[in-house]
């Protein structure tokens, strides 16, 4: 199984390869959801069966709701396992604004596809719910310490993932814990 990470700049940024050097990394800089979509083909084109697509994007999405950049994520989702790969959807990070309504999109188009989905959201807020600006200094990208909290998170779902079959609700227990 290589996982295979695509995106925005959140992902792009995130020194992940430190821990799992076989990752392949396809990002694109300030990209919409819709404009990661377009260039997936060539990313299913690098993978093999059983392989794992990571997809982290809607940082570029347009707010508020309707998300029409939810569309694009699923139709990735659905290129994959169509593919005969493993799916990872990622809740995006919290900003300074409300991205809220997005991850509970996310999160239901996950559900109702049965993607796997992970909460890198939650840990990045304080316990009044905003943003922790100690992780985010310039309101968005993350830093060295919240990449870390990310690595962690993705590692214990591929370790799961390498041992077993996780329904999306699990996985959401698994990362929120």
């Amino acid at each position: 199984m290589i996982p295979f990470l695509t995106g925005d700049s959140i992902p792009a940024y995130w020194p992940i390869e430190t821990y799992y050097p076989e990752i392949v990394k396809k990002c694109y800089l300030g990209a919409t959801p819709e404009q990661v979509r377009d260039q997936f083909p060539a990313i299913l084109a690098l993978t093999e069966p059983d392989d794992v697509v990571i997809i982290l994007c809607g940082t570029n999405a347009p707010y508020p709701p309707p998300h029409p950049s939810i569309n694009a994520i699923q139709q990735m989702g659905d290129m994959a396992r169509a593919a005969q790969l493993g799916v990872i959807l990622c809740q995006i990070t919290p900003r300074v604004y409300s991205v809220e309504d997005f991850n509970l999109a996310l999160i239901a188009m996950a559900q109702t596809n049965f993607f796997n989905i992970i909460d890198l959201f939650n840990p990045g807020r304080l316990q009044s719910g905003a943003q922790n600006q100690a992780y985010f200094p310039d309101g968005t990208h993350p830093n060295g310490c919240y990449y870390d909290i990310m690595t962690g998170i993705i590692r214990s779902l591929l370790n799961a993932m390498l041992t077993s079959v996780l329904s999306a609700e699990q996985i959401l227990l698994l990362t929120e814990a």
